[in-house]
């Protein structure tokens, strides 16, 4: 009797994640999908589930987007004596995707203190954030200003253009407006050109406005 190969196929994609994307795509994610869970599988049989197949399995969560599935790869790693500062990063993302901000800002205070990467202006354009979010902005306010020289450090343009734009915006929310526009104009003396910082004016007004109808 003849036999043949056949396949199941399981929706991997969300609703957003399927609008517009080709089948190819999708076939991606699948493979991404199946090779997670292959890596996962395969290791735990053979005891050897540490924290380099636990960073392996979450950075291809993470591509995935699949941040629950990512935090629960990786937590309780921070906790950990010498943990991999990338599989941190990937948890610390993962908690800040799902507005855990209170969990992704701890995870990225651990890794600053560990690293002086060349990726620390993105981790601490990060913690600002996170911070940001929790209206803590006093420190949201540090982890810029320290972000931006490490950008500068680093010749990092791109960084140093995000972490100056947050930095007005978070002295915006903050409701020093006097404040925020003298960082956007220093901001805008050092990056004439940056199309980031053109509508940010628009958005001060805007932060200052909702402000003042609070």
């Amino acid at each position: 009797m003849p036999t043949k190969t056949v396949g199941i196929w399981l929706r991997i994609s969300t609703e957003d994640q399927a609008r517009g994307e080709s089948p190819e795509h999708h076939e991606k994610r699948a493979r991404l999908y199946a090779e997670a869970l292959d890596v996962l599988d395969y290791e735990k049989r053979a005891g050897s589930y540490g924290p380099p197949v636990r960073t392996l399995a979450a950075r291809i969560y993470g591509k995935l987007s699949r941040p629950s599935k990512v935090i629960e790869v990786l937590k309780g790693l921070e906790t950990e004596q010498d943990p991999p500062l990338d599989a941190l990063f990937e948890l610390g993302r993962a908690y800040e995707s799902r507005n855990d901000f209170a969990n992704a800002a701890a995870v990225f205070e651990l890794i600053v203190k560990k690293s002086e990467a060349p990726t620390r202006a993105a981790l601490l354009f990060h913690l600002g954030f996170t911070r940001q979010q929790q209206k803590d902005h006093a420190r949201a306010e540090e982890a810029y200003a320290e972000g931006v020289q490490a950008a500068i450090a680093a010749s990092d343009r791109e960084m140093e253009v995000t972490l100056r734009r947050y930095m007005v915006l978070n002295r915006a929310e903050a409701g020093n407006t006097a404040d925020a526009r003298t960082a956007l104009d220093e901001a805008k003396r050092a990056f004439p050109d940056a199309p980031e910082l053109r509508t940010i004016e628009a958005e001060v007004a805007w932060v200052a406005g909702a402000k003042k109808e609070a």
